[in-house]
This record gives C-alpha cells, sequence and structure tokens, in this order.
C-alpha cells in the first residue's frame, strides 16, 4: 500500500475510534445532567454506572481499532509474502515497512497471547535463542536486503502469512476482550520502545525503515489514548490537552524525515537528530504514561 493511502488508512482507523467515543462522552453528560436532582445515594449509583459504560464502550472502541487493523494486515502480508515467493525481491522491499506498520501499531496486544506469536511474527535475530528457528519479517527482512533470497525464504513468507492470521483471528474472538487500563499502558508501551531502544535503528537493522515503524507506534499509540479519552478527560482534562501538545510535538519532528509518500533510510538520519527525535519521545511519553493511572483509578 503507497505510504499516502497507509497514513490515510491510520487516520480513518483512529477517527473511527474517536467518533463513537465523543457521542458517548455527550451521552454520558446528558445522563448525568439528567439525574441532578437525585438523591445522594441514587447520584453515586448513577456516576458508578456511568464509568462502567465508559469503560465498556472504551474497550469495545479499542476492540474495533484492532480489529480493523489486523483485518489490513493479513491482506498486506498475504501480498508481502507472495512477492518473496515470486522472487520479485524490489516489490517484496517496497512492502516490507507498509506491511508491518499494521502490526506495529497493536504489537502490545500481540505480545498478550501465548505460544510465543509475537517472537514468531517479530522476533529480531538479535533476541534469537541458540539452535531457535528464526521466522517473520525480521528473518525475510535480512534475507531481501542482507543475504538474498534463501531456499527456505518461501516458507517463511507463508509461516508469516499464517501468524498473522492466528492474529486475526485471536483479536476477532468472541471472548477476547480488552481492559481499558491495560489498553492505556500499552498506548505507553509503544512509546517507551521507541524511545528507549528502536531509536537506536536496532529494529529494522537491515533495511533501516524504521521511521515507518516509528509512525505506526506513534499512531498506535494515539488511538489508544482516544478510546479511552472521554474517562480522561472526565478525570484529569489538562492531562489530556497536555497529550494532545506533545503528539504534535512528535509529529512535527517526524514530518522533517517524510520523503514522497514514505520516509528516508534511518541510517540518514544523524545522531543529533536522533537524540532530538529521542528527547520529543520522551515528553510524550511522560505524559501518556501518567493515562493508565487516571483510568484505572
Amino acid at each position: 500500500m503507497p505510504g499516502g493511502l497507509l497514513r490515510s488508512s491510520i487516520r480513518v482507523a483512529v477517527a473511527a475510534v474517536a467518533l463513537p467515543l465523543a457521542l458517548a462522552a455527550c451521552s454520558s453528560s446528558d445522563d448525568s445532567s439528567s439525574s441532578s436532582t437525585s438523591s445522594t445515594a441514587g447520584a453515586s449509583t448513577t456516576t458508578s454506572s456511568a464509568s462502567s459504560a465508559q469503560l465498556d464502550t472504551a474497550a469495545a472502541a479499542y476492540k474495533t481499532y484492532v480489529t480493523g487493523q489486523t483485518a489490513q494486515l493479513v491482506p498486506a502480508v498475504t501480498a508481502f509474502a507472495a512477492a518473496v515467493k515470486a522472487g520479485d525481491v524490489d516489490a517484496a522491499k517496497a512492502q516490507y515497512p507498509t506491511s508491518r506498520t499494521f502490526y506495529e501499531s497493536i504489537e502490545p496486544v500481540a505480545e498478550t497471547f501465548p505460544d510465543d506469536l509475537d517472537p514468531r511474527i517479530d522476533l529480531r535475530e538479535a533476541d534469537l535463542e541458540p539452535g531457535a528457528k528464526w521466522t517473520g519479517f525480521h528473518r525475510l527482512e535480512k534475507d531481501l536486503w542482507a543475504q538474498g533470497l534463501q531456499p527456505d525464504s518461501g516458507a517463511i513468507a507463508d509461516q508469516l502469512v499464517a501468524d498473522v492470521t492466528e492474529l486475526d483471528q485471536r483479536v476477532k474472538a468472541p471472548d477476547f476482550t480488552f481492559d481499558p487500563a491495560k489498553t492505556a499502558g500499552g498506548a505507553a508501551e509503544l512509546l517507551e520502545e521507541v524511545a528507549q531502544s528502536k531509536i537506536t535503528g536496532e529494529e529494522d537493522i537491515f533495511s533501516h525503515t524504521d521511521l515507518w515503524d516509528f509512525r505506526a507506534n506513534v499512531d498506535g499509540s494515539r488511538a489508544a489514548v482516544a478510546t479511552v479519552r472521554p474517562i480522561l478527560d472526565e478525570r484529569n482534562a489538562e492531562l489530556g490537552k497536555q497529550i494532545d501538545k506533545q503528539f504534535g510535538n512528535v509529529d512535527r519532528e517526524l514530518d522533517q524525515y517524510r520523503s514522497g509518500d514514505g520516509w528516508v533510510s534511518y541510517d540518514t538520519v544523524t545522531e543529533p537528530q536522533r537524540q532530538a527525535l529521542s528527547q520529543r519521545l520522551d515528553a510524550l511519553l511522560a505524559q501518556v504514561s501518567q493515562v493508565q493511572g487516571v483510568v484505572g483509578g
């Protein structure tokens, strides 16, 4: 998927999360106003009920976002795998970073599943245990950029399709639900991973397509915060304003590295530039890391 279409897809996904939450917040406000003449005990009950309704709405909204991402992940990875299997290295290189974005935006969700689902999809070579089989995006990244396609590259591509399909099926299961407080924690986790480890370039070490991942991590964090925003605005509106400000700062910092529909190669980003980006991410993380306590409090 071209970068412009990809960014539009992400904006639509975040908007789809935010709109029902805004409507729910208005409904909650109306309900609160209509019950203002109730007894003290009645008012307490209403407030508790409204909070429960907000949590349910937030959980449902984040599931909608996550399933929307996996629904795009599967066909994107399928197309990427097809290019690998066809030996079309240029096409596979072009599709590698775009297909990953749908995964990077929700990676903390994949990490909650057993059976090493996240490592099967996204393990880096540096984290590979001796004697373990290496599969997933980064194994194919090395094949495409460093060592050439291998006899088993097609099988690795097929396995990646199977693994992201498994993720899609798991998140869509009726009994799979989200805890909004943990969703808020995941929003911070996405930013922390970028600010404290990925910023070095260790993630996409062969392709240097790290900025695609950074953008997806930030967008995924923004979407997660959006699902709990009515609760946040009710309990700490000033924190919400600070988060908006810091997201804007990160957006502007990242936008310096756009190139056409994509991003510059990360190995062209200098150390001082990486430090400046890291500082912006740290400032955002400092605000977003407080959301879990507000929502769960």
